[in-house]
């Protein structure tokens, strides 16, 4: 049996070989722990478990789809869901909001302008009145302040809308 082994007493990440074609696992484990060791820790942590959880708590498995493709250790990068629920909610809220209101005063910070706006605002409000209000003016250089104010001037606000 392949012992593993790593100059580091905490522990190392170590790689498993291909075993009846499955692709290659990545375990956390103590140095100098036999291979053969992990596998058996893992099929009895899933005896202990429900049958329901079991599945949660395998390790799970590299695939192509979800391989990361600068790991050679063959790492599944874990499905992140990066438009989560409450955002959903707050945006749905703010368009209800949107359509009841007749003249839109839009605080943004300016440091930042175009990133402190919702892109979608001005799908929103289209056809209402619409003031933008700059906030932390101080903080920001005259000539950063000046061709903002200038482009707000010349385009208004809907041409960093992407309108």
């Amino acid at each position: 049996t392949k012992s593993i082994s790593s100059s580091s007493s905490m522990g190392a990440f170590v790689s498993s070989p291909t075993i009846n074609d499955v692709p290659k696992r990545t375990f956390y484990t103590k140095t100098n722990v036999p291979f053969h060791h992990l596998l058996q820790q893992q099929q009895q942590q899933k005896q202990q478990c429900p049958q329901s959880l079991s599945s949660k708590v395998q390790l799970r498995q590299s695939s192509p789809q979800h391989t990361d493709a600068s790991s050679s250790t063959g790492y599944a990068r874990p499905l992140v869901n990066w438009y989560p629920g409450h955002i959903a909610k707050a945006e749905r809220l703010l368009s209800e909001t949107l359509k009841s209101v007749d003249v839109i005063i839009e605080v943004r910070d300016a440091r930042a302008p175009k990133a402190t706006a919702h892109p979608r605002v001005a799908e929103w409000t289209a056809g209402r009145p619409r003031v933008v209000v700059l906030t932390h003016v101080d903080m920001v250089p005259k000539k950063s302040f000046n061709m903002w104010k200038a482009s707000y001037n010349v385009w208004g606000a809907g041409r960093w809308d992407g309108m």
